[in-house]
């Protein structure tokens, strides 16, 4: 008996209504056509919520063969659904969107890989090259997965799948899927359907956002219009929608069997897929549309000549956000959705300048061998629309992001200084030769340097940071008030972001918010390290130690925060107080 599950008639897609509620199930023909009813993909990892979202993407340009430019797309967007062209597309290849059968979707055909080499099918991070940091239970005692559940870790494997280890079937060794590296970014709107819009970007992309947009349509096919997705004339992907299809594994679902909770899959076939191009420099290698890239024109050692924006353990997002606004540095490439929003904007008239969207980024950070993944994550930031073309705001945010990161390295090292006053080691927080923090700085003109002095002096700098005995790292750590000092600071800089946005072009009102934002580092920093004064306890130790890492502190911010010219004269109250 062969069982049917078609992606684009049964429900397998988890949607959220509105927030607080679970999640239902819907097809992908329904996810398409009733957008605008709901709020948001919604799946169980956040990497699986990507993978979906970068499914229905596919599926418009393929279907829709645009937006062919601004124009065609304030079109969908006025009138809240898609052109007919779409039902017909998908009526036409509904078949090849069987789960099983001749064409399963997005799988090898039946009979490339040998039966008897199957293994259970597992998240990502689950199988015998990987750790298990989504599932504990091994390979072979894993829970079957109902049809929608397959069909989800089908979609998600492709899409995220870390490389590492060697292949069956006598294919190459495993490499990375296309998101397996890095953050990818998505606009999001007040409902589903706003949010697929936002991110349907002029289609076909010029191939200074894509290099491998090939100019023959023809060619730029999704994996489900292939007779065999694996025997191709080119080993690079020939568009966009063909890149947003890549058959990066060779998978093939065995048929499932019936259990009293219904049809499971227990079984899988899988090998290494297709490999992405590898670039030499930077003019050779992929560029993600949807990550933010920084450009490595001489890459040394290891370095790659294109390396996208990572999560990193205890960092959060935020603190890079100016990145993801800046189009002046020619290094930098912000996420191509920001560039579309930025012509939108500008041209259609329907995303207004004061419009309030959100900034989503979904990714997972890899450990130092390849595949180690440390955890995976989804975060969301304000996308302020005014930011993506007004170079005061990015500069604005730019430095207050600094601010922000400049003043939590002050607060470490005053934490280390606290710490070396209980742990009997000593810590000179400067790095270098000691400084006098009570003498007053005398103000210094200073000439502008080229390029290669100031490189050099930030590799000096870095050099001249100084490193805490790991005595003092783990005290620290075991304080964990540093976590709390950024999580404070988040609602603090969405506040200065639309204070900022409020404010565009009057630099009294970008002034006041840089200030408002100043006394919030001030203060957060403040009660951050007073919390881990108050772990240290009473002893006399502990008591000497805190009034010199605090006074190092109220220096340092006296330095960093310089809208507050108070800030020593704060201090010298509070300590006679």
């Amino acid at each position: 008996m062969t069982v049917s599950f078609n992606l684009l008639n049964d429900k397998w897609i988890p949607v959220l209504r509105r927030a607080g509620k679970p999640p239902e199930l819907l097809s992908l023909r329904e996810t398409l056509n009733y957008a605008p009813a709901w709020l948001t993909i919604h799946a169980s990892s956040p990497l699986t919520t990507a993978a979906l979202y970068r499914l229905c993407l596919a599926v418009l340009h393929a279907g829709l063969r645009g937006p062919e430019n601004p124009k065609q797309w304030k079109k969908w967007w006025n009138d809240k659904r898609w052109d007919k062209r779409l039902d017909v597309y998908l009526d036409e290849w509904t078949p090849r969107f069987e789960l099983f059968g001749k064409h399963a979707f997005w799988q090898v055909k039946e009979g490339v890989l040998d039966k008897d080499d199957a293994a259970m099918f597992l998240e990502v991070g689950v199988d015998r090259n990987m750790g298990t940091l989504f599932d504990h239970r091994t390979a072979l005692n894993a829970a079957p997965l109902s049809l929608p559940q397959a069909a989800q870790r089908l979609v998600m494997t492709q899409t995220f799948k870390l490389g590492g280890g060697v292949s069956r079937g006598g294919f190459k060794n495993f490499t990375h899927a296309p998101w397996a590296s890095g953050i990818v970014f998505f606009a999001e709107g007040d409902t589903l359907f706003e949010t697929l819009t936002l991110n349907l970007v002029e289609y076909p992309l010029r191939t200074s956002v894509f290099k491998y947009q090939s100019d023959n349509a023809k060619e730029d096919i999704p994996v489900w219009e292939r007779e065999d997705p694996f025997k191709r004339k080119h080993d690079t992907p020939r568009g966009y929608v063909d890149y947003l299809t890549w058959p990066s594994r060779r998978i093939r679902l065995l048929p499932p069997v019936e259990t009293e909770e219904g049809w499971r899959v227990t079984r899988v076939q899988f090998a290494q897929g297709l490999a992405l191009p590898k670039g030499k420099n930077a003019e050779d290698a992929l560029q993600d549309p949807a990550k933010c890239n920084r450009i490595n024109e001489k890459p040394k050692g290891t370095q790659q000549p294109v390396t996208p924006l990572r999560f990193e353990s205890g960092r959060a997002l935020w603190r890079d956000s100016s990145m993801l606004y800046d189009w002046r540095d020619k290094n930098l490439h912000r996420p191509h959705v920001c560039n579309w929003i930025s012509v939108l904007a500008n041209e259609t008239g329907v995303i207004d300048h004061a419009r309030s969207l959100r900034l989503m980024g979904f990714g997972m950070a890899i450990g130092d061998q390849a595949a180690n993944i440390l955890f995976a994550r989804a975060e969301r930031l304000p996308l302020a629309v005014s930011f993506l073309s007004n170079e005061g705001l990015v500069s604005a945010l730019s430095d207050v992001t600094k601010m922000a990161n400049d003043t939590g390295e002050a607060l470490e090292r005053a934490l280390y200084k606290l710490a070396s006053g209980l742990a009997d080691v000593n810590y000179n927080p400067f790095g270098g030769e000691k400084k006098d923090q009570d003498a007053e700085e005398k103000p210094r003109a200073r000439k502008a340097k080229n390029k290669k002095e100031e490189t050099a002096e930030e590799e000096e700098e870095q050099d001249k940071k100084p490193k805490a005995d790991e005595k003092l790292v783990k005290l620290v750590n075991a304080w964990g008030v540093d976590a709390r000092f950024w999580d404070a600071l988040e609602s603090e800089f969405e506040k200065l972001v639309w204070a900022l946005d409020h404010a565009r072009d009057d630099e009294q009102g970008r002034d006041a918010a840089r200030v408002a934002w100043q006394h919030a580092l001030r203060q957060t920093a403040f009660q951050t390290f007073d919390l881990a004064q108050e772990y240290a306890g009473d002893s006399a130790g502990a008591l000497h130690a805190g009034v010199d890492a605090r006074g190092y502190l109220a220096w340092q911010l006296g330095r960093i925060l310089p809208q507050m010219k108070s800030v020593q004269e704060e201090e010298l109250d509070e300590r006679r107080t």
